[in-house]
């Protein structure tokens, strides 16, 4: 057992919260029972408790292309990064650069993340050994990628991976195409064939102007349309980035039950553009928040990425994105898993450092995660009941021997 005491919460109260296993058993001003004497005891006095952070887009091993190719439109970075990609993108690589990304998400209180791209196996092994919950995609386009000679073989390696990861409770496995514009309709059509209705798809789209051009200039119609024609559409589906959406597609989205993921730092980086997420959310669309991959942000701090998402959208309306609705969405995780702060949920937990300089003075926890806080102010980190991350270092893993493995890999790109 874990007794985490007298912690703040998040609506300003002191709490203390027993976790037992990999769930929370109670949640309470004050927690007076029996406790085995191998029970943990934290003194949370100094604390903020919330629970944890889902970080619901990301390339988790393009970390091995952080800061590699910066200042380019949307276009112009993928015509690089796939070239990079081809030549570097392998199993051994996947796995080290995922892990890396673990650490950093995990250091600023990301408990859980979904991911598409190549080798996803290795990236369901590095989340698992960082601790991490994972949803994977394997990345399925209409040519030949670094894990798979055409879009056939990387849908029957997504059956694969849904069939060996089908218990494993800290794992989920999704269909992953990358974008109508890298997918031929027929391949979009025999996955919509080959899928249940309960699988999970996630997809890039309507990321920038070029993009929503292309695909009207193809299809006769906007992207959110063309999938549901094809029968790709539905509570399962997760749209990343969505940053010109029309007010048709919208409506749609909302009726379909899809869920848009924002990625708010990616998109100012590539100049593509700002969704707004606040008309998505006015209209009933879930939203979730991402960070992208690092190759284009080039970080995976959910705190900064919530921070972002909250101020840009008072462009469009100073008030509706408010504090408690952004932090809300960055601690959404989508329906994968059943986190949150409340009894009988699944136990993960970040732990603040309110002592931190930032922290102080501490009006409004809310205004404080959304508008002050950064990755430094992340003290511990507790996910299914374990305890990762303690006193800003991690418990259960070689942070020399994931840096060491990385820098070897990188090596072999050289510098610029």
């Amino acid at each position: 057992m874990i007794l985490i005491k007298n912690a703040l919460n998040l609506d300003g109260f002191r709490t203390s919260i027993l976790i037992e296993e990999n769930r929370i058993l109670k949640v309470q001003s004050d927690i007076k029972v029996d406790l085995p004497p191998d029970t943990i005891i934290i003194d949370a006095s100094d604390k903020l408790a919330v629970s944890g952070f889902f970080n619901a887009h990301t390339h988790a091993a393009m970390t091995l292309f952080r800061g590699y190719q910066d200042d380019l439109s949307l276009q112009d970075w993928l015509d690089k990064i796939f070239k990079l990609e081809a030549k570097y993108v392998d199993k051994h690589m996947v796995y080290w650069c995922s892990k890396l990304a673990c650490l950093e998400m995990v250091s600023c209180g990301t408990t859980g993340f979904m991911d598409m791209y190549f080798f996803e196996d290795e990236v369901a092994q590095s989340a698992l050994d960082v601790g991490l919950r994972v949803v994977i995609g394997e990345g399925l386009l209409s040519f030949e990628t670094p894990f798979c000679a055409s879009f056939k073989e990387g849908l029957k390696k997504t059956l694969q991976l849904k069939e060996k990861y089908k218990n494993n409770p800290k794992v989920k496995v999704s269909f992953a195409p990358h974008s109508l514009y890298t997918l031929e309709k027929n391949d979009l059509e025999e996955l919509a064939s080959t899928i249940d209705s309960n699988d999970y798809i996630q997809i890039h789209l309507s990321e920038n102007m070029n993009e929503v051009n292309t695909i009207l200039s193809k299809y006769g119609q906007n992207g959110a349309f063309v999938l549901d024609e094809i029968g790709l559409l539905n509570k399962n589906t997760y749209l990343a980035h969505c940053t010109h959406l029309t007010e048709a597609e919208i409506d749609l989205i909302s009726k379909k039950n899809a869920h848009v993921i924002h990625n708010p730092q990616s998109n100012l980086k590539l100049s593509s553009g700002i969704a707004n997420v606040c008309k998505m959310i006015q209209k009933g669309v879930s939203v979730l928040l991402g960070t992208d991959g690092c190759a284009s942000n080039n970080n995976l701090d959910i705190l900064e990425e919530l921070r972002t998402a909250a101020l840009l959208q008072k462009l469009f309306n100073p008030s509706y994105m408010n504090a408690k609705l952004a932090v809300r969405i960055a601690q959404d995780f989508g329906g994968f898993f059943d986190v949150g702060l409340s009894e009988g949920k699944l136990a993960d937990v970040v732990l603040f450092d309110l002592n931190a300089i930032e922290a102080l003075p501490m009006y409004n926890p809310a205004s404080y995660l959304s508008y002050a806080a950064n990755s430094k102010s992340v003290d511990t980190v507790i996910i299914d009941g374990k305890i990762i991350y303690k006193n800003k270092e991690f418990t259960n893993v070689d942070v020399g021997e994931v840096k060491f493995n990385v820098a070897q890999i990188a090596k072999k790109i050289g510098s610029l």
